[in-house]
């Protein structure tokens, strides 16, 4: 209590009690919230302002998306961290087995039309190596748009960087736009928010270029986006392109110091004055130089770096983290992993796997592609994707779990095997006619349930059908 106070309580007892009660309830005020919200030094930097999701990234994207592929081009942590993203959703290629009153007939024309390069608007590529570029595309960029070109030999696909989008159209700008129906990013949306078009630049090396104009129904997107209304996704690696950029730099000063320390050089120390000094500007290993009576040279006494690895570990942890794979698959480094810990990582690397394959990769684009390839083709049909499948850790303990798993009915074989990048109809196709080249060979293979169990043994023959 200070003297006012003292001096209020000592007047008006009423008056004095009513400003404790007021000052309390104005401290208590003060102490709650968030702590996180609260306004200190330690948040220095940290202020973000309120603004949408597309106002936040107008001004940034393109420089994001050039730094980013500047890192995969020129960083070799960046470049496998992308190759091993696309390695293992898209790997191969993701195929499709189809299904319906005539499945043949679409299964062999799809296998066609998949196999040849002319699915590819620019003929370079046929529709599996098509998936490896989408998602490369939009690991690296952010996003990719592939847009459907009717021709009367059939469905070609023509691919676009969101680099190509027309920004010039725009009438959003970082004040927000018009009211109703506007453009962002060169892509235009209705009054409702929903999209309509987008306009592409016919080269994708002059900004200068005209545009064309597709709508939404003939183009898709690939991308992840973090915010509803969020337009375009930014690039998998954006959190760690500062760190990367830093990791490259400190790298190449520990080798140049590596390399200046490994330099063993001689000086030969001469009273006459009368001998010209050649010191070379450039320390080169096993050099003798010459020095005068004049002339000395000192040399910089720089301490030990600390050890490179442990520094290059913890950054490989957070940029692995930031692309959602694993520390081990991205640098390589297992002596300090057992079989629990890569395990353990493959397993959620391997969520992110089927994460992207299943809730990016094909209902972005794989099933509306064939749906626009089954509405040029004559009767109805389904269609089900089966991706390259993920190696196993160690399949001497992976292999009976998947035995007992269906044994026990948890999974089905067509499933399991569509998760192994197989074709069920085809395998067991495969099977059926094996089994019968061994049979009328009169082999009996110990790796045949039929004939064998599982210890190797001969199985009782036997008439009866189990189910």
């Amino acid at each position: 209590m200070n003297s006012i106070d003292r001096l209020v309580s000592w007047w008006m007892p009423e008056k004095a009690l009513t400003r404790a009660i007021a000052r309390h309830n104005l401290t208590m005020l003060n102490q709650r919230g968030a702590n996180a919200a609260k306004r200190s030094k330690r948040y220095f930097g940290l202020d973000g302002a309120e603004r949408g999701p597309n106002v936040e990234l107008i001004q940034d994207i393109r420089t994001l998306r050039a730094r980013h592929r500047a890192l995969t081009r020129d960083n070799a942590w960046a470049a496998k961290a992308k190759r091993l993203i696309v390695n293992k959703v898209v790997g191969t290629g993701v195929t499709a087995t189809w299904s319906g009153p005539r499945a043949v007939q679409l299964q062999a024309a799809w296998n066609d039309a998949a196999k040849s390069t002319f699915i590819d608007y620019s003929g370079a590529r046929n529709f599996y190596a098509l998936q490896r570029l989408w998602f490369d595309t939009a690991v690296n960029s952010g996003a990719c748009f592939v847009a459907k070109v009717i021709t009367p030999q059939g469905l070609r696909l023509a691919t676009y960087e969101p680099d190509q989008l027309d920004s010039r159209k725009d009438t959003m700008t970082l004040r927000g736009g018009k009211p109703g129906p506007r453009t962002v990013h060169g892509m235009e949306f209705g009054a409702n928010g929903e999209l309509v078009a987008a306009w592409f630049r016919v080269d994708p090396d002059d900004d200068s270029s005209r545009s064309t104009r597709i709508l939404a129904k003939d183009f898709l997107i690939l991308q992840e986006t973090d915010r509803p209304g969020q337009v375009l996704g930014v690039p998998w690696g954006s959190r760690s392109i500062l760190r990367l950029h830093d990791l490259g730099g400190y790298e190449d000063a520990h080798l140049k110091r590596n390399e200046i320390a490994n330099l063993f050089m001689g000086f030969f120390h001469s009273s006459s004055a009368d001998k010209a000094s050649e010191i070379s500007e450039r320390m080169s290993p096993g050099a003798l130089d010459r020095l005068d009576a004049t002339e000395e040279i000192t040399f910089a006494n720089p301490p030990d770096p600390t050890p490179m690895g442990p520094y290059v570990q913890h950054h490989l942890r957070a940029v692995a983290a930031d692309y959602g794979i694993s520390y081990e698959s991205l640098s390589g480094d297992y002596s300090q992993s057992n079989f629990s810990s890569v395990r353990m990582g493959a397993i959620l690397e391997t969520q992110n796997i089927e994460v992207w394959r299943w809730q990016l990769l094909m209902p972005q684009l794989l099933d509306p592609i064939a749906q626009w390839w089954l509405d040029l083709q004559v009767g109805a049909g389904a269609v089900e994707w089966s991706p390259e499948y993920i190696p196993m850790t160690d399949p001497v303990r992976e292999i009976p779990m998947m035995v007992n798993s269906i044994r026990a009915g948890i999974e089905t074989m067509p499933e399991l095997l569509r998760q192994r990048g197989r074709d069920p109809d085809r395998h067991l196709a495969e099977l059926s006619a094996w089994n019968a080249k061994v049979d009328s060979a009169k082999v009996v293979l110990d790796s045949d349930p039929r004939k064998t169990s599982s210890a190797g043994q001969l199985q009782a023959v036997t008439n009866e059908v189990k189910i």
